[in-house]
């Protein structure tokens, strides 16, 4: 009777073994699979996108003018998602290069909001730019890497902000840490506290909040973490429901002379 309950046991162990294996083989075919098609999407997608933005600007019929702008806002939001799965997919695979470079961040915060002022104006949202007054006049840092990040969380912080709300992004110089600390608050909707612990996982979304089908497939908090621990710093946020959300990160910053020419 012994023999023939460990018989039975180790058979299913065999099976639970062979069905893990499937499913492991599955998602590893379906990752190389996306990893592999994304990089073809994007020549497609970016003539759609060319294209439907030449029609809106340069049609005159409202016929033509607002499906010409659906097509140019859901060509870039699929063109983000395909660009935010090659992100992670080559961030896991090892295969990205840290290139830091000299930039100025007062100048850089500034270009991050430009970039943002028209999705802001659309929903009635003030952007706040505060860089400390003890900034370095230059910093070596992956200016690129930085920018994706910070992308991320503005547009994050505009989508789920009231409309006449503000977003404040803040950059703070630590003497004794020699890092620096970014950091973007909103007086938006709010995370739950019982959603605290979801937020930087991959496919998660706020969707109690969510105010499009369109918003994103839960790649951006995931991915901006992963980039910032790429560059040697941490993330974090605190958020009340009703009152807001600040993210903040962290990141060493090298000596000035390193790189220096």
């Amino acid at each position: 009777m012994a023999r023939l309950s460990s018989l039975r046991w180790w058979q299913a162990w065999r099976r639970a073994v062979g069905r893990a294996k499937d499913e492991s083989l599955n998602l590893s075919l379906q990752k190389d699979f996306l990893t592999a098609i994304s990089p073809q999407l994007r020549t497609p997608l970016n003539d759609i996108i060319g294209y439907s933005e030449y029609i809106y600007h340069n049609a005159t019929e409202p016929m033509i003018r607002f499906p010409s702008q659906i097509i140019f806002e859901s060509g870039n939001q699929l063109l983000d998602l395909v660009n935010a799965w090659l992100d992670w997919s080559q961030l896991e695979a090892g295969q990205v290069v840290h290139m830091p470079t000299h930039f100025s961040l007062t100048e850089w915060l500034l270009d991050m909001l430009v970039q943002h002022r028209a999705q802001a104006a659309a929903l009635d949202v003030r952007l706040v730019p505060q860089p400390h007054a003890n900034l370095p006049p230059s910093v070596w840092l992956d200016r690129n890497h930085l920018s994706k990040v910070m992308k991320q969380l503005l547009h994050n912080a505009i989508k789920f902000s009231r409309e006449g709300g503000v977003v404040k992004v803040a950059i703070e110089y630590r003497a004794p840490f020699h890092s620096l600390v970014f950091s973007v608050q909103d007086t938006g909707v709010g995370i739950p506290l019982d959603k605290h612990s979801s937020v930087f996982q991959r496919f998660w979304q706020n969707e109690d909040y969510i105010r499009t089908p369109y918003a994103g497939a839960g790649l951006g908090l995931a991915l901006a973490k992963k980039w910032v621990e790429f560059m040697g710093g941490e993330m974090g946020f605190n958020s009340s429901p009703n009152v807001g959300s600040i993210f903040f990160f962290s990141l060493p910053l090298p000596g000035q002379g390193e790189g220096a020419a």
